[in-house]
């Protein structure tokens, strides 16, 4: 069949008959091609350079792997890796790992979430593996997952194997997905959605019930996964893109059934990440996050001027970003910019994935509006919806502008590359609009000389910043996107040699933008390396606590009566009260430079830290701890919420037997009833046992836990079991069990289709 140049011919994938509307789609369709060994050949070569090149930035991210070194940047070193190294010795040793005792005077980690505590992938990792090789396989993985998903879902839609590589390569090292390697959860979760959107796919429009059963079991295990890795953010990031896709695919009228299947997909998904769902629930509860500010939830936001880094990605320095840096860098490589803008030029004649194309469009402009925050006014219909109104950061919707930004430059990529195969060529006027990318990556450089001759502050001043970057990198960004129009142009018209090109510059840019400034960076250093950068004060530093919130510093041993933490718990009293240091026995408070870690030192001692448990026999009711701490002697008396009649006398003794993450036994001896005080975090998930019976902790100083014991000698035991982690796992084991079920049964009532 005779067709326009670069109109693409359309075929039925089989002669079977259409069961139902919704499989009447594009999948069972493909691309006819033209019997030319040149293409076929030139499509395999292509194929195999975007994979080379894949794999060539694979290697360069596991390099820590090879080398016996971690990555160290900002939130690394700071929260994911000493809290993987207390995971993995709690995992070793048989000990609670839900509970962190070494900051914040006791913490609930896994209500926090980001560790993936109860993932299985996890587990294996810091149960099996040396922490080192667990902590870059578990940040490394993600990529080759991520890649591999976008290729088989650009597959499903029939484009070719050197389209799909293409936006594979584009999404899986994209500015956001690389440059966010410190969020290694986020990114983690972000990998899933391809492979979320081809278990979508295949369980609407499969002819197959036995494929939809798989793919839709399928779907249970990666919704559980994403919940499990502990990032609600990103998890919400993935739904949203599902459910705009399958509204994309569905026609409610007349395939109700589909619905019906995916919905019990992800319910059963939802209730195998149960037990991390409903401690991140408990977890928000007790923080400050739960009542935020808009201020808070708007920050940061992409500026409207930021958006021209899209086109002058090297431009716009950290001066220019209010040094937040690669929180708000949204660029993508300069092929799938050039690629999106010619798909629009194209998009009538795309067929078949005109309605993919369509809807991958909306969505970049949906996420681009979103990223813009309080500038985009959209973001703040988010703030009125429960659960998801409590996130922040509206800078991150980035990951879903570069995931449909590498879904239409493989849309674009094939449609080029059905031209050359054609040998068709597009008019230069109808290719002229293209010309506008490399103007607009001038056009900073531009308002920057005209900015210059401006004296008084204006937005002209803004972009003045931006000319402090080097020379060599200030001229890259135009060049890129020159080479990038020209190739296209060049494609389009039909030059074979020019799609080649698209890849390489593809991979190239990539590697430049992201990946280097990862491993080129100064935070790649073995892990003792890391410690010896950090003091350690006096003698015996694990007997009292110290007052930082530099969390690396668990790993040299230390406990902390400050920490850092995405959900920092609420708190009675100031962190840097001086009666509240003296309750958490806080004797050292670490002093430091900002930006040099070799700045830090523990200059300051404090005075007479109290012990870690003791028994007081006053305690006064309090409804304003911080106004009354300072109205008592805090090493005899105590305040609480309630009257719990004491009798005042000469106070016991309480001595530790063990201190375990999670559980703690206590020695106590009193002449008569009194007040045992521990130096431990109050949460509503502790237990305590005097002698074996039950009874209350109580709140002491807002902050601390205590109970009450009687007179003569006893072991108080207090463990930490919060009704969230054993109502989350009967549930998480209820819906893998009812998961696994249907399964097994659908199979069972199905025949395979030929």
């Amino acid at each position: 069949m005779k067709t326009p140049a670069g109109r693409a011919v359309i075929v039925p994938v089989s002669n079977e008959k259409k069961q139902s509307s919704s499989i009447q789609m594009i999948a069972e369709q493909r691309l006819q091609l033209p019997p030319r060994r040149f293409f076929h050949t030139g499509e395999n070569r292509l194929f195999l350079l975007g994979l080379a090149s894949a794999g060539l930035l694979l290697v360069l991210i596991a390099l820590p792997l090879f080398r016996g070194t971690v990555y160290e940047f900002d939130d690394l070193n700071n929260y994911h890796l000493p809290f993987r190294y207390f995971y993995a010795q709690c995992l070793k040793a048989g000990d609670n790992f839900t509970w962190v005792p070494s900051v914040y005077c006791g913490y609930y980690l896994h209500g926090e979430g980001q560790v993936g505590m109860f993932h299985p992938l996890h587990l294996l990792l810091y149960r099996f593996l040396p922490l080192d090789i667990a902590y870059n396989l578990e940040l490394f993985l993600s990529y080759p997952f991520m890649l591999a998903g976008m290729f088989f879902f650009l597959r499903r839609w029939n484009l070719p194997r050197d389209a799909s590589m293409l936006g594979a390569l584009v999404f899986a090292f994209s500015g956001f997905t690389v440059l966010h390697y410190v969020h290694m959860n986020v990114v983690a979760v972000a990998s899933h959605i391809p492979w979320m959107l081809l278990a979508i796919d295949m369980v609407v429009r499969s002819p197959s019930t036995r494929k939809r059963s798989v793919f839709a079991f399928g779907l249970a295990l990666l919704t559980g996964s994403q919940l499990l890795l502990g990032n609600p953010q990103a998890f919400w990031y993935s739904s949203l893109t599902e459910v705009l896709y399958a509204l994309l695919l569905i026609r409610p009228w007349n395939d109700i059934p589909a619905y019906v299947r995916l919905g019990t997909a992800k319910a059963l998904g939802a209730a195998i990440g149960a037990i991390q769902v409903l401690a991140h629930r408990e977890g928000v509860a007790a923080s400050f996050r739960d009542i935020p500010s808009l201020d808070f939830l708007m920050w940061p936001s992409v500026r409207p001027v930021h958006l021209l880094q899209i086109a002058a990605p090297y431009f716009f320095n950290e001066s220019v970003f209010e040094y937040i840096g690669y929180g708000l860098k949204a660029y993508n490589g300069a092929v799938p910019l050039v690629l999106v803008v010619f798909l629009l030029l194209r998009l009538p004649q795309v067929g078949p994935l005109k309605k993919l194309a369509a809807g991958v469009l909306f969505l970049n402009l949906v996420s681009i509006l979103m990223a813009m925050g309080k500038y985009g006014y959209v973001y703040r219909l988010q703030t009125f919806l429960p659960i998801v109104g409590l996130f922040r950061e509206p800078n991150r919707y980035i990951l879903l502008f570069h995931l449909t930004m590498s879904i239409g430059a493989a849309i674009a990529f094939a449609t080029v590359s059905a031209l050359v195969r054609d040998g068709g060529r597009t008019p230069w006027r109808a290719l002229s609009p293209l010309l506008l990318v490399p103007l607009v990556s001038i056009l900073p450089y531009l308002l920057a000389l005209i900015g210059r001759t401006v004296d008084s502050p204006s937005l002209l001043q803004y972009f003045v910043l931006g000319m402090s970057a080097k020379i060599n990198m200030l001229i890259a960004g135009p060049l890129i996107m020159i080479s990038a129009t020209a190739l296209v142009l060049l494609a389009a018209r039909g030059k074979d040699i020019a799609i080649f090109g698209l890849i390489l510059l593809a991979a190239v840019d990539l590697l430049f933008y992201g990946v280097n400034s990862t491993i080129g960076s100064d935070g790649i250093r073995p892990i003792d390396n890391i410690l010896k950068s950090f003091p350690t004060p006096g003698a015996n530093p694990g007997q009292y606590r110290v007052q930082s919130d530099d969390v690396i510093l668990i790993m040299k041993g230390l406990n902390l009566a400050d920490g850092y933490a995405g959900l920092p718990p609420k708190r009675e009293l100031q962190p840097l009260d001086k009666s509240r240091l003296r309750l958490a026995g806080a004797q050292w408070i670490m002093s430091k430079t900002p930006k040099y870690s070799g700045g830090r030192s523990f200059g300051m001692t404090l005075p007479k830290p109290l012990p870690r448990v003791r028994l007081v026999t006053k305690a006064v009711v309090s409804e304003n701890i911080q106004q009354d701490i300072d109205k008592i002697d805090i090493a005899s008396t105590a305040l609480v919420d309630h009257d719990i009649g004491l009798q005042e006398g000469s106070p016991g003794s309480a001595t530790i037997i063990s201190d375990r993450p999670g559980r703690i036994s206590i020695a106590a001896q009193s002449n008569n009833k009194q007040l045992l005080v521990l130096s431990e975090s109050y949460h509503r998930g502790w237990q305590a046992k005097v002698d074996g019976k039950r009874l209350p902790v109580l709140r002491v100083y807002g902050d601390f836990m205590g109970c009450i014991v009687d007179d003569g000698n006893h072991v108080v035991d207090f463990v930490f079991r919060p009704k969230s982690l054993i109502i989350g796992a009967w549930v998480s084991l209820t819906g893998i069990t009812a998961a696994l079920l249907l399964f097994l049964i659908s199979l069972r009532g199905t025949r395979p289709s030929k």
